[in-house]
């Protein structure tokens, strides 16, 4: 199994920072962790206020690997909103953070 975060074993409220190879910063509320839901917001112009969103699944470059409702180390995220989707760079930094206790995965 690839190093990660399966979104469906989070709780309600749970945070993760997320840190992208191009710079970019992502901070995702867990809001449904079953169907993937997440609040997200970011440096992309697009996620300056929280959205609801659906992080749908991590992917390889090439495609070859793709595993649903996870964040993986190396791997791209497949975010999907009402008004459009969006297709991180690959995933170098994780931290799951809750009330009083947070955890660098990656």
């Amino acid at each position: 199994m690839e190093l990660g975060i399966d979104l469906t074993k989070q709780k309600i409220g749970t945070t993760l920072f997320i840190e992208t190879e191009d710079g970019q910063l992502f901070e995702m509320k867990v809001v449904m962790p079953a169907k993937g839901v997440v609040e997200v917001h970011g440096t992309d112009p697009r996620l300056k206020t929280a959205v609801l969103g659906v992080l749908t699944h991590s992917f390889s470059g090439d495609k070859c690997i793709q595993i649903n409702h996870w964040i993986g180390l190396l791997l791209k995220m497949a975010l999907v909103f009402r008004n459009g989707n969006l297709e991180s760079a690959p995933v170098v930094h994780a931290t799951v953070k809750g009330e009083r206790w947070s955890y660098d995965v990656f």
